[in-house]
């Protein structure tokens, strides 16, 4: 019925599946540069972290929502696999957050306290 037979996998509109593993592909690339301490040097701005998972948040999550009216229109099912991909990616990025939060303020308590012993000791 349609152009291209991979707009249907078993009653379901899966034609936006790629674009939800890529976003997934780069929280987890960004999870991994948190976690490892090699990679950690290389992310020097809380704020860079901050915009790439509340982008990987948003357009994840308007995929999800233009997928619903294409699936609509076709009168095709959701997709379930979609929403499990939305939510991992929901939790990754928002794990990538607290991480990285928890880890500067640890280490800037460290700075802080260092600081504080050299300026009594003046």
């Amino acid at each position: 019925m349609y152009t291209y037979s991979s707009f249907e996998i078993a009653g379901s509109f899966a034609l936006l599946r790629p674009i939800l593993y890529t976003i997934l592909a780069v929280s987890i690339f960004l999870f991994i540069f948190i976690v490892v301490p090699k990679f950690k040097a290389t992310i020097q701005s809380t704020f860079l972290v901050m915009i790439v998972s509340l982008l990987n948040i948003l357009v994840a999550g308007l995929v999800m929502f233009f997928s619903a009216i294409v699936a609509d229109e076709l009168n095709l099912d959701g997709d379930s696999v979609g929403m499990i991909l939305f939510m991992s990616i929901f939790a990754i990025s928002a794990l990538n957050m607290l991480l990285y939060l928890m880890r500067n303020r640890s280490k800037q308590k460290k700075q802080t306290t260092r600081f504080n012993v050299w300026i009594m000791q003046k």
